[in-house]
């Protein structure tokens, strides 16, 4: 390592430079406020980049718990019709009608990529069309279709 590596990671915070150190940083703040959401039994149902703060130093903080629940051994029955944020949403929550916990882990999965992209917009490669964008959608992730990789992202991602 540059043994000015900790003067110039200073310095480019100070110009409010970000770099993929900082993003990796960001993401496994995220990871961590996820873990300890989940300790206590709560999906969040909405985790996406719009829903993440920056604040002083750097740090992270998740927002927006409108859609969050409060789960019964791992899962969330959901209503009859949930808005559900469909290009973040895991496809088996549409087929089973249960939102287990371990879809914010798919969920998470999308927002690493909006983050490596700086904010691109998930399945943007993708034509839907708008009546039936959650149908299409599933029969694309179905169908083993994957969103490019990040520009930003490090190759052991």
């Amino acid at each position: 390592m540059d043994e000015n590596w900790a003067s110039l990671y200073e310095q480019r915070r100070a110009e409010n430079i970000v770099t993929t150190s900082d993003l990796l940083s960001f993401a496994y703040q995220i990871a961590s406020g996820m873990e300890f959401l989940h300790s206590k039994e709560v999906v969040h149902r909405d985790l996406a980049l719009r829903n993440i703060f920056l604040t002083f130093g750097y740090l992270v903080k998740i927002g927006d718990f409108g859609l969050s629940r409060q789960t019964i051994s791992g899962s969330y029955q959901k209503c009859q019709n949930p808005q559900l944020p469909v290009k973040w949403t895991a496809p088996e929550v549409f087929v089973n009608n249960t939102i287990p916990i371990e879809s914010d882990l798919y969920t998470f999965g999308i927002l690493l990529w909006e983050l490596f992209t700086l904010g691109g917009t998930p399945h943007e490669q993708f034509i839907f069309i708008q009546e039936v964008e959650d149908e299409e959608l599933n029969v694309v992730v179905k169908k083993g279709k994957r969103m490019n990789k990040p520009s930003f992202a490090p190759k052991e991602m």
